[in-house]
């Protein structure tokens, strides 16, 4: 079959953090495209969305999936099963970066970055993984490629944007009410309110010491690490608006300096190391197809040469963005990054 030169695509969930960021990414990074579709609920009738100069309405009903050949997935995973099985009955190539197929065996789990995680064509269906794994999974693997991984411990800072866009909105209006010494009721979207507060980020309470959104990275990265370590994540959500913070401490199988490690990760696609004591910030992070490392140094309990504790920052809805982008051109064009 031959390769289109221009691609008919629809993006599911336009007008969330994911979706916009990725309509912004197709103009930045000249995605050849033909035609192209937004489309989100009926919350979002009269919205538009820019592209190429343009104002796009965008659209709460579909085209024929038979006059597309691309569906991006960025809505809420409960919307987000049902396109997948109109995409599969039409043969329609799907790219899950809501999260509904992620954990799912069966399903490829895609990183642009790793040639061994491309989208191949015979495949309907590829996701995405956790946006905290687009940070971990680049620098755990150059870790494990230098000296091997003994055991990984991650504190993983997750902002309001990994809840979306109502996540987003409802940290806003939170802060905004106790700025104006309003009470501020009860949250429907986190288990408190978040405004000047941190909470465990755990998506169903009474599972146990380890929640859906731990377990979820834990086996995402347990499918895209060669060799997975003994893994102990711990998820927390913080009240900044976007980006990710992640307090990495990692046990290696042979002696790494902090040094060797930093040179190491500096080598690696998509990664800046930083010798700065106060970078990198979350806030600078925002925006940024890079994923940050800092304060990479010794960790004192761990055997002498073998341990090491570095602090990650990176924008988990752009890395996410770009890499369903990345995928998708893999697929059709044949070039990734």
């Amino acid at each position: 079959m031959s390769k289109p030169e221009l691609l008919r695509v629809a993006v599911i969930g336009a007008t969330g953090t994911v979706g916009r960021e990725l309509i912004a990414l197709l103009q930045e990074r000249r995605f050849p495209i033909q035609r192209l579709v937004p489309i989100a609920t009926e919350g979002s009738i009269g919205e538009e969305v820019e592209f190429l100069g343009h104002d796009v309405a965008v659209e709460t009903e579909p085209p024929p999936l038979a006059e597309l050949d691309l569906l991006w997935l960025c809505a809420p995973a409960a919307v987000a099963v049902d396109w997948i099985r109109l995409a599969l009955r039409s043969e329609l190539a799907c790219v899950d970066l809501a999260g509904a197929l992620a954990s799912r065996g069966e399903i490829p789990l895609g990183l642009a970055s790793n040639p061994a995680r491309l989208w191949a064509p015979e495949q309907p269906l590829i996701a995405g993984p956790a946006g905290p794994v687009l940070l971990l999974a680049p620098v755990l693997s150059a870790l494990a490629e230098r000296a091997g991984l003994a055991r990984v411990q991650a504190t993983i800072l997750e902002s309001a944007s990994s809840a979306g866009r109502a996540g987003v909105e409802a940290l806003q209006q939170e802060t905004l009410g106790l700025f104006q010494q309003q009470e501020v009721d009860d949250s429907q979207l986190f288990s408190k309110p978040l405004a000047f507060d941190c909470l465990p980020s755990v998506d169903l309470p009474g599972t146990g010491s380890t929640g859906d959104r731990e377990a979820q990275i834990e086996a995402h990265l347990v499918r895209l690490l060669a060799e997975p370590p003994p893994l102990s994540i711990s998820s927390l959500r913080v009240p900044t608006f976007a980006g990710c913070g992640i307090q990495l401490s990692v046990e290696t199988q042979r002696p790494l300096g902090a040094q060797e490690a930093a040179d190491a990760l500096s080598k690696t696609p998509g990664v800046v190391v930083s010798d700065e004591p106060d970078a990198p910030s979350t806030r600078d992070a925002v925006g940024s197809a890079d994923i940050g490392v800092g304060r990479v140094r010794s960790d004192p309990s761990a055997r002498e040469g073998f341990g090491l504790q570095l602090w990650l920052a990176g924008d988990p809805v752009r890395l996410a963005a770009i890499n369903g982008l990345e995928l998708a051109r893999q697929r059709f064009f044949g070039s990734g990054l």
